[in-house]
């Protein structure tokens, strides 16, 4: 009798969870608190963060309210630009850079689009022209010149930056970070 209980409470509590939009993070996934505190600590004076997206992704209310709670919590200001097609990356950009005067961009996800190297490669080059810090979704990006991303290794999730990119940027690594951080081969 009490296992059924205990089954019904449990099975009871998941379902609201569900039902209310709490997600389960998959293990080798970071969340955006994470790389928020990253963020932070490389450029603390970090206040204004553009995010793209790719507008045909799956429902993304869950994953865009914590996006905005680890901003708030990091005294940042989030501005969010959706991409339909490859045409629409270097506007969005742009809307981000003049119009809302974003110091990083920050790419989450990739899906077709984003995965492009045409894309990849103008977010990059462009992000560098004006000096903005690109968060990238993968290693890959970071390879190529993107700034950081956070990547799932023995010790948890740790940054991965491109020392390079850094540098160019005037940003500079915190003594406490100096051991945590992996760096691609440039």
């Amino acid at each position: 009798m009490l296992k059924r209980l205990v089954f019904c409470l449990v099975s009871s509590f998941l379902l609201v969870l569900v039902h209310f939009g709490a997600s389960f993070p998959a293990k080798n996934a970071p969340t955006p608190a994470q790389y928020f505190f990253i963020l932070k600590r490389l450029a603390p004076q970090v206040q204004r963060v553009g995010i793209l997206l790719e507008e045909d992704q799956e429902d993304q209310t869950n994953f865009l309210r914590q996006i905005d709670l680890a901003a708030r919590a990091n005294s940042c200001k989030v501005f969010v630009a959706k991409i339909k097609t490859l045409y629409d990356v270097a506007a969005q950009f742009q809307t981000l850079v003049s119009k809302y005067r974003v110091q990083v961009i920050w790419i989450p996800e990739t899906g077709e689009i984003l995965t492009s190297p045409v894309a990849q490669s103008y977010l990059i080059r462009k992000g560098m022209l004006n000096r903005i810090l690109m968060i990238a979704p993968d290693s890959s990006w970071v390879d190529r010149g993107a700034g950081f991303t956070l990547i799932y290794g023995p010790r948890g999730f740790q940054p991965y930056a491109n020392s390079n990119t850094l540098r160019a940027l005037e940003i500079s690594i915190p003594e406490e970070m100096q051991t945590k951080i992996q760096f691609a081969a440039n």
